[in-house]
């Protein structure tokens, strides 16, 4: 069907990751966006997960109760195209949308 999934599993890798670049944000000018149309709460919620810290401590911190961190999430795995946490930490480390430590 020509859908980038299918592209990885024939010859054609290199076609698919240029494709995959573009899906995830890539500007016409060639620079990466590296905000992904994340809100700055949005942010600060993946820095505070990327940081090991559990939904009850994220929502305290940002003044929100579990349920309501809980939509936000949702709206995170969303707009990134993650399932879960793991997924999210990974993306938002390769992606560098929160600062990391060498």
């Amino acid at each position: 069907m020509g859908d980038i999934t299918s592209d990885y599993s024939g010859a054609s890798r290199a076609g698919a990751k240029k494709r995959l670049k573009r899906s995830v944000g890539q500007l016409p000018s060639g620079k990466i966006r590296n905000d992904f149309g994340l809100l700055r709460l949005e942010r600060q919620i993946i820095a505070l997960t990327v940081e090991g810290n559990s939904s009850e401590e994220i929502a305290k911190s940002i003044g929100m109760n579990e349920s309501a961190l809980g939509v936000q999430l949702t709206s995170i795995y969303q707009k990134l195209h993650v399932s879960n946490q793991f997924e999210l930490i990974l993306f938002a480390v390769y992606h560098q949308l929160i600062e990391t430590c060498d």
